[in-house]
């Protein structure tokens, strides 16, 4: 399963991403058959993407609306794919690295970078559908490679920010103020 999570709302770009996951279903028809697209929240843009869906005809995608337990999401899923325009700190790739599933993202300004350079997973182009679609079909035919950058995405993830390492640094803000 591929999986994406946040708003249903524009800076979540999920509408780029159903495009991408249009080119997927194009360009390896063989490989997506096996996968499901599932967009996990909930927003203003729910009817504009059911009705893209449709009028796309795309399969194997499910908007799962909110869910009790992410991190079961997390754990079920083979790919991590953040489609946004714009983020601040993208908490939701966070939690997709913590959880060691390997992660696409658009290089979209401020964050993405930070946490899956070094090969920890993939940037593509900000807003580049046909790139993203061709990485995410890289990512599916090439699950080793995606497992070593999800590790590596892993260990980063928890040694940077486990509660130890950002425990003292809010600590040491309070008691500076």
């Amino acid at each position: 399963m591929v999986l994406a999570v946040g708003r249903l709302h524009e800076q979540k770009g999920f509408d780029m991403l159903l495009e991408a996951w249009n080119n997927v279903q194009r360009d390896n028809v063989q490989c997506t058959k096996d996968w499901t697209l599932r967009i996990v929240g909930e927003g203003p843009q729910r009817a504009a993407l059911e009705q893209q869906i449709k009028d796309l005809q795309l399969s194997n995608v499910v908007l799962a609306g909110r869910v009790e337990n992410v991190v079961e999401e997390y754990n079920e899923a083979s790919l991590f794919v953040l489609s946004s325009r714009y983020e601040g700190f993208s908490l939701v790739l966070l939690e997709a690295m913590w959880c060691g599933v390997p992660c696409v993202s658009f290089d979209c300004p401020h964050g993405p970078a930070e946490l899956l350079g070094d090969d920890r997973g993939w940037l593509v182009p900000a807003m580049d559908v046909e790139k993203l679609a061709q990485q995410i079909i890289y990512a599916m035919t090439h699950m080793e490679e995606a497992k070593a950058r999800a590790e590596r995405a892993q260990e980063y993830a928890y040694e940077k920010y486990s509660e130890a390492n950002i425990m003292p640094q809010w600590i040491e803000l309070i008691e500076n103020m």
